[in-house]
Protein backbone atom coordinates (compact mmCIF):
# COMPACT_ATOMS: atom_id res chain seq x y z
CA UNK A 1 0.00 0.00 0.00
CA UNK A 2 1.19 3.44 -0.50
CA UNK A 3 2.47 5.58 2.12
CA UNK A 4 -0.67 8.03 3.50
CA UNK A 5 -0.21 11.46 4.67
CA UNK A 6 -2.57 12.89 6.82
CA UNK A 7 -3.50 16.15 7.52
CA UNK A 8 -5.54 17.11 10.75
CA UNK A 9 -6.68 20.29 11.04
CA UNK A 10 -8.27 21.52 14.21
CA UNK A 11 -6.04 18.64 15.88
CA UNK A 12 -6.63 20.39 19.24
CA UNK A 13 -9.91 19.36 19.70
CA UNK A 14 -12.04 15.91 21.23
CA UNK A 15 -12.32 14.57 17.81
CA UNK A 16 -9.06 14.79 16.93
CA UNK A 17 -7.47 13.52 20.24
CA UNK A 18 -9.65 10.51 19.43
CA UNK A 19 -8.81 10.33 15.70
CA UNK A 20 -5.24 10.80 15.36
CA UNK A 21 -4.02 7.43 17.59
CA UNK A 22 -6.48 5.60 15.63
CA UNK A 23 -4.75 7.01 12.26
CA UNK A 24 -0.92 6.48 13.63
CA UNK A 25 -1.82 2.76 15.10
CA UNK A 26 -3.03 2.09 10.97
CA UNK A 27 0.45 3.30 10.03
CA UNK A 28 -0.71 6.31 8.72
CA UNK A 29 1.68 9.09 8.55
CA UNK A 30 -0.07 12.23 10.52
CA UNK A 31 0.90 16.26 10.19
CA UNK A 32 -1.01 18.26 12.58
CA UNK A 33 -1.60 22.03 11.91
CA UNK A 34 -2.39 24.17 15.07
CA UNK A 35 -2.25 28.07 16.42
CA UNK A 36 -0.23 26.97 19.56
CA UNK A 37 1.55 23.74 19.54
CA UNK A 38 1.32 23.79 23.23
CA UNK A 39 -2.33 23.03 23.59
CA UNK A 40 -1.34 18.97 22.25
CA UNK A 41 2.13 18.36 23.64
CA UNK A 42 1.27 16.63 26.49
CA UNK A 43 -0.87 14.39 24.24
CA UNK A 44 0.79 10.57 23.89
CA UNK A 45 1.12 10.76 20.32
CA UNK A 46 2.71 14.27 19.81
CA UNK A 47 5.88 12.99 19.68
CA UNK A 48 4.29 10.28 16.61
CA UNK A 49 3.11 13.35 14.48
CA UNK A 50 4.56 16.60 12.43
CA UNK A 51 3.23 19.15 13.68
CA UNK A 52 2.94 22.91 11.57
CA UNK A 53 2.35 26.08 13.13
CA UNK A 54 -0.48 28.10 11.32
CA UNK A 55 -4.01 29.70 11.80
CA UNK A 56 -6.64 28.36 9.38
CA UNK A 57 -7.59 32.17 8.82
CA UNK A 58 -4.28 32.84 7.36
CA UNK A 59 -3.91 31.82 3.63
CA UNK A 60 -0.04 31.84 3.87
CA UNK A 61 0.01 29.52 6.65
CA UNK A 62 -1.35 26.67 4.98
CA UNK A 63 0.79 26.19 1.87
CA UNK A 64 3.17 24.15 3.50
CA UNK A 65 0.84 22.39 5.88
CA UNK A 66 -0.78 20.68 3.02
CA UNK A 67 2.56 19.98 0.76
CA UNK A 68 2.27 16.08 0.07
CA UNK A 69 -0.70 15.32 1.88
CA UNK A 70 -3.33 12.98 0.82
CA UNK A 71 -6.10 13.39 2.70
CA UNK A 72 -6.69 16.36 4.95
CA UNK A 73 -9.74 15.88 7.55
CA UNK A 74 -11.22 19.16 8.56
CA UNK A 75 -12.20 19.32 12.33
CA UNK A 76 -12.50 23.15 12.30
CA UNK A 77 -15.57 25.45 13.89
CA UNK A 78 -14.29 28.37 15.37
CA UNK A 79 -17.30 28.93 17.60
CA UNK A 80 -15.27 29.07 20.29
CA UNK A 81 -13.24 32.17 19.06
CA UNK A 82 -14.57 34.84 21.56
CA UNK A 83 -13.40 37.81 18.52
CA UNK A 84 -16.17 38.42 15.41
CA UNK A 85 -18.71 36.49 14.33
CA UNK A 86 -18.13 32.69 14.19
CA UNK A 87 -20.04 31.80 11.07
CA UNK A 88 -18.02 34.31 8.96
CA UNK A 89 -14.82 32.88 10.37
CA UNK A 90 -15.87 29.42 9.28
CA UNK A 91 -16.62 30.27 6.01
CA UNK A 92 -13.40 31.72 5.24
CA UNK A 93 -11.38 28.96 7.13
CA UNK A 94 -13.26 26.72 4.74
CA UNK A 95 -12.22 28.84 1.82
CA UNK A 96 -8.64 29.02 2.98
CA UNK A 97 -8.17 25.40 3.38
CA UNK A 98 -10.84 24.13 0.56
CA UNK A 99 -7.89 26.15 -1.95
CA UNK A 100 -4.50 24.78 -0.16
CA UNK A 101 -6.18 21.64 -0.61
CA UNK A 102 -6.90 21.89 -4.09
CA UNK A 103 -3.42 23.84 -4.80
CA UNK A 104 -1.57 21.16 -3.62
CA UNK A 105 -3.55 18.26 -5.20
CA UNK A 106 -5.12 16.55 -1.91
CA UNK A 107 -7.71 13.63 -3.12
CA UNK A 108 -10.07 14.42 -0.52
CA UNK A 109 -10.93 15.87 2.53
CA UNK A 110 -13.07 14.53 5.07
CA UNK A 111 -15.07 16.89 6.97
CA UNK A 112 -16.95 16.39 10.23
CA UNK A 113 -20.16 18.42 9.75
CA UNK A 114 -23.50 18.79 11.72
CA UNK A 115 -26.82 16.99 11.82
CA UNK A 116 -29.85 18.92 10.73
CA UNK A 117 -32.03 19.22 7.62
CA UNK A 118 -31.71 22.37 4.96
CA UNK A 119 -35.18 22.91 4.48
CA UNK A 120 -35.86 23.26 8.09
CA UNK A 121 -35.01 26.05 10.86
CA UNK A 122 -31.36 26.03 12.18
CA UNK A 123 -29.81 27.14 14.74
CA UNK A 124 -26.82 30.00 13.73
CA UNK A 125 -24.44 26.96 14.73
CA UNK A 126 -25.72 24.40 12.21
CA UNK A 127 -26.37 26.59 9.30
CA UNK A 128 -22.60 27.32 9.50
CA UNK A 129 -21.53 23.69 9.75
CA UNK A 130 -24.02 23.18 6.32
CA UNK A 131 -21.99 26.23 5.15
CA UNK A 132 -18.70 24.57 6.09
CA UNK A 133 -19.25 21.54 3.70
CA UNK A 134 -20.71 23.66 0.82
CA UNK A 135 -17.08 26.14 0.99
CA UNK A 136 -15.34 22.85 1.14
CA UNK A 137 -17.29 20.96 -1.95
CA UNK A 138 -16.92 23.92 -4.08
CA UNK A 139 -13.22 23.86 -3.56
CA UNK A 140 -13.25 20.60 -6.18
CA UNK A 141 -11.17 18.79 -4.06
CA UNK A 142 -13.58 15.58 -3.41
CA UNK A 143 -14.91 15.83 0.03
CA UNK A 144 -16.55 13.38 2.61
CA UNK A 145 -19.04 14.36 5.23
CA UNK A 146 -19.88 13.35 8.45
CA UNK A 147 -22.63 15.01 9.94
CA UNK A 148 -22.34 14.23 13.51
CA UNK A 149 -24.69 15.52 16.39
CA UNK A 150 -23.24 17.18 19.62
CA UNK A 151 -20.30 15.37 21.26
CA UNK A 152 -20.74 15.46 25.36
Amino acid sequence: MKEQNILVLGASGYIASQLIPRLLKYGYKVRCLVRDPSKITGESWFNSIEVFQGDILDKASLKNAFQNINIAYYLVHSMGIAKGDFAKLDRQAARNAGKAAMDAGVSRIIYLGGLGKRNLPQSVHLKSRHEGGDILRASGVPITEFRAAGII
